[in-house]
């Protein structure tokens, strides 16, 4: 596939590949084997079209797959069920949900060196969702109090503490818009 661009990448859940269809067409072009039990779920493409990630729900496994050629790349251990996953702007990092404690956080991997790291430590509530909010910056959103009052908090990549970026009692808060063609402002 020269354009990716082209193409739609399908996602059946009960099956072991991942197909890439022609939008143009609606063609099959191409079909990447996972392996057995896989159980894909989700697909993402990164920024510039080159890999699609995939998480095996069942493999406990990330599987990234080069685009042009169609072949299954890399396959990287991420714990147990995998959802989410997600490629940062910048294409140095694949970040995915998985549970931690019982809870579901957000974990990270840096493509080149394979580094790992739990990048929530949520125990008592789930992250309920995450996104990138430009290269450097992961938003999520959590009910930090059981109480439905939604927070949204922002954590860099290389770790440190979570910044609550709404620090106001009784106020749910909802993503509206990542506004991925402006850097650094999101709508809530």
């Amino acid at each position: 596939i020269t354009d990716p661009t082209s193409v739609f990448v399908i996602v059946n859940r009960d099956s072991n590949d991942i197909t890439f269809m022609d939008i143009e067409t609606r063609n099959i072009v191409g079909k990447v084997f996972l392996g057995n039990n896989v159980n894909p779920h989700m697909a993402m493409m990164s920024p510039v079209g080159r890999y699609v990630v995939t998480g095996g729900t069942r493999a406990n496994k990330a599987f990234v797959i080069d685009v042009r050629t169609l072949t299954l790349v890399k396959t990287i251990p991420v714990d147990l069920a995998p959802e989410h996953l997600a490629f940062s702007p910048d294409g140095r990092w694949l970040s995915w949900m998985a549970p931690y404690e019982r809870r579901l956080n957000v974990f990270l991997r840096e493509l080149e060196s394979g580094e790992e790291r739990r990048l929530t430590s949520a125990t008592e509530r789930d992250v309920a969702g995450y996104f990138w909010a430009g290269e450097q910056n992961i938003v999520y959103v959590q009910d930090a109090a059981g109480d439905e009052n939604w927070r949204l908090f922002s954590v860099r990549p290389d770790g440190g503490e979570a910044v609550d970026l709404t620090p106001y009692e009784g106020v749910q808060c909802r993503i509206v818009d990542e506004l991925e063609e402006r850097d650094g402002e999101i709508l809530f």
